[in-house]
């Protein structure tokens, strides 16, 4: 018997923002799973209340262990001149970092962001799009002063958090949720 980390229950929560096969495969396999573990280890109080809600589990058997960030290195690493130059990072601009997954709430996101009105701000998202495991239908970031980055390296993520005005998170489930504990240990 082994232990198995399960991050949290959301194709069991939210299946609608998954692709039917991930969905069906995960809502199969993740009571297997935690049925035949020792024990299962989740992120947060909120993954281990819902795992053992959605799994039959009880809560003695899961364990809760946090995740956490990296401490900001003393100074930036070093970004090409390359990568600067594909990024033209605004003056000023607000930084969402997360997937495209429909549970990250980017189309509200930019709704809210459109409605703010903030004159020469813009909004990056960073963070790459996994269209084979999320309904990303409906979600359009062209929008004025929106401008989707994609997957970055680590090293401009740390160089975005240093620059942003703003960090923005409107996410609707997470199981414990990273960007904002790394957006506050990078001030």
């Amino acid at each position: 018997r082994q232990i198995v980390t399960i991050h949290d229950a959301s194709t069991f929560d939210q299946p609608e923002a998954f692709k039917g096969l991930f969905a069906r495969w995960y809502r199969w396999l993740l009571p297997r799973l935690a049925r035949r573990a020792l024990c299962v280890v989740t992120v947060s109080r909120f993954s281990r209340d819902r795992l053992c809600a959605r799994l039959g589990l009880s809560p003695g058997r899961v364990a809760v262990i946090y995740n956490g960030v990296t401490p900001p290195p003393a100074s930036l690493p070093s970004v090409s001149t390359e990568e600067l130059q594909r990024l033209r990072l605004p003056a000023r601009f607000l930084l969402f970092v997360g997937s495209q997954d429909p549970r990250k709430n980017v189309p509200r996101l930019l709704e809210a962001f459109a409605r703010a009105r903030l004159g020469d701000v813009e909004l990056l998202l960073a963070g790459g799009a996994a269209p084979d495991l999320f309904n990303t239908a409906g979600q359009d970031t062209a929008l004025p002063r929106v401008r989707p980055l994609g997957r970055v390296s680590d090293a401009v993520l740390q160089m975005l958090y240093a620059r942003a005005e703003g960090f923005v998170f409107a996410s609707l489930y997470e199981g414990f949720g990273l960007p904002p504990l790394e957006a506050m240990a990078r001030g």
